[in-house]
């Protein structure tokens, strides 16, 4: 029949791609749809800008005319410090590089189709969000002791107060999401690979951290009873926060 399109019985089905599709559609995957990548790459400058906005006016700043002088402290290994570094760049720096050259970080060769992609990207968003929101957050609270070394200073203080009632490493926390948080949004295969990187670190720098605070060199039985009644990154399940006033002691 005229304008009717038959197909023999058995034949593959063929996907059809439309061009103003998402990026599931470029890969020609049925049902995978993703977030348009002029919105993507909106997105991205948008939370590149928030990153250096909050950093510039909320990240504590130390006071040159103060004297420090570090009680105790733990060397860092590649790993832990130049490499854990290099990660905190390459998350935040994925942003703005999605945002001035588009299809490097979301729509190349390294973006994975994967069913559900909106849902997702959407998931992605709400974790960034709400990693930025912590790390603010504990960053307010935790104020001049907020440092990348792994060290006790003279004058540290175990600070309760905020999102260290319950946790002890909110700021690894926090960055742990918003690298999830922008793995997802971007759908980036290296990304993702640097995300649980980023939660083998970590994880390896709290454990020094807390060797060290719960150490004679640190502040001993303070830290350790902290330690039995706090999560390390999430909070304990059915532990009591107990008291929240700054005691001696003090960790990121």
């Amino acid at each position: 029949m005229l304008g009717r399109q038959t197909t023999a019985p058995g034949a593959a089905r063929k996907h059809t791609i439309y061009p103003d599709d998402a990026i599931g559609g470029a890969f020609g995957i049925e049902g995978d749809a993703t977030l348009p990548a002029d919105l993507v790459r909106w997105i991205s400058g948008t939370f590149f800008v928030l990153f250096v906005a909050s950093t510039v006016l909320f990240f504590p700043r130390p006071d040159r005319r103060a004297t420090r002088v570090v009680r105790a402290s733990h060397p860092l290994s590649l790993v832990t410090g130049p490499l854990w570094a290099a990660i905190l760049i390459v998350v935040f720096l994925a942003l703005l590089v999605e945002a001035i050259v588009p299809d490097w970080v979301y729509g190349g060769a390294l973006t994975v189709p994967v069913p559900f992609g909106v849902a997702l990207q959407g998931f992605g968003i709400v974790l960034w969000l709400a990693g930025g929101g912590l790390a603010l957050w504990s960053e307010r609270n935790l104020g001049r002791f907020t440092r990348p070394e792994i060290e006790v200073l003279a004058d540290h203080r175990l600070i309760t107060d905020g999102p260290y009632r319950w946790i002890r490493h909110p700021l690894y926390t926090a960055f742990l999401l918003m690298s999830a948080g922008v793995a997802l949004l971007l759908l980036n295969a290296l990304l993702i690979v640097v995300f649980f990187v980023a939660c083998g670190i970590a994880q390896r720098r709290a454990v020094l951290e807390e060797e060290l605070l719960s150490s004679e060199k640190g502040f001993g039985d303070v830290y350790r009873s902290y330690m039995e009644r706090t999560g390390r990154f999430l909070p304990r399940r059915g532990a009591q926060p107990g008291d929240a006033a700054e005691k001696p002691g003090g960790a990121p």
